[in-house]
């Protein structure tokens, strides 16, 4: 993919922009050009950003925190409604991470339609392609794991069924019961 000029700044003064940006909102950018171009020429570096890199890179920044905060959020809702179902909690994790590198191609697609020169290494498809078959395999023993705990429930729901109609439930009153163990129909 192509690279924008602030992405060949050095580390440091890259971390005083994404400082910057963040501090003032992502807002600002004539003056944030000027303070940036001055601290590259403090640094003798022969190199000048212009507004709109920098406003392009600023919007990038600003979607990559705002999609950060929406992740944290979604764990923070999903940690509080599943307790402590660590399992629960790594099958929700692992479709977050397959969401975003399906997103990630969808923008590498586009990007490659829009014929504006971008292109994507070799290297780049290499770890897209692995990173999706890391998630299918880390997803399996979830899926495993899912499935015993199903089984096992429905084994206890079948033997709970059965203990009631001995004592003499009613068939529908039964179903009631092994569909609230089994956790069915709950809203």
């Amino acid at each position: 993919m192509s690279r924008s000029s602030v992405d060949t700044l050095p580390s440091e003064i890259k971390a005083w922009l994404d400082q910057q940006l963040s501090r003032n909102n992502f807002s600002n950018y004539d003056e944030l050009t000027e303070q940036l171009n001055a601290k590259l020429e403090q640094y003798e570096l022969e190199l000048s950003i212009s507004r709109s890199s920098l406003g392009r890179y600023g919007k990038k920044i600003k979607h990559r925190m705002q999609d950060m905060r929406k992740s944290a959020e979604i764990a923070k809702l999903m940690a509080t409604a599943m307790g402590d179902d660590e399992d629960a909690m790594s099958q929700a994790t692992v479709s977050l991470a397959q969401d975003t590198i399906f997103q990630m191609m969808i923008d590498i697609r586009d990007a490659m339609d829009e014929k504006d020169g971008t292109k994507v290494s070799p290297k780049q498809m290499s770890e897209l392609a692995r990173a999706v078959g890391n998630l299918a395999r880390a997803s399996l023993p979830v899926k495993k794991y899912a499935k015993q705990v199903r089984e096992k429930a429905e084994a206890a729901a079948d033997a709970v069924s059965k203990k009631l109609n001995k004592q003499g439930l009613t068939k529908s009153t039964v179903d009631d019961i092994k569909r609230e163990i089994l956790g069915i129909g709950r809203e």
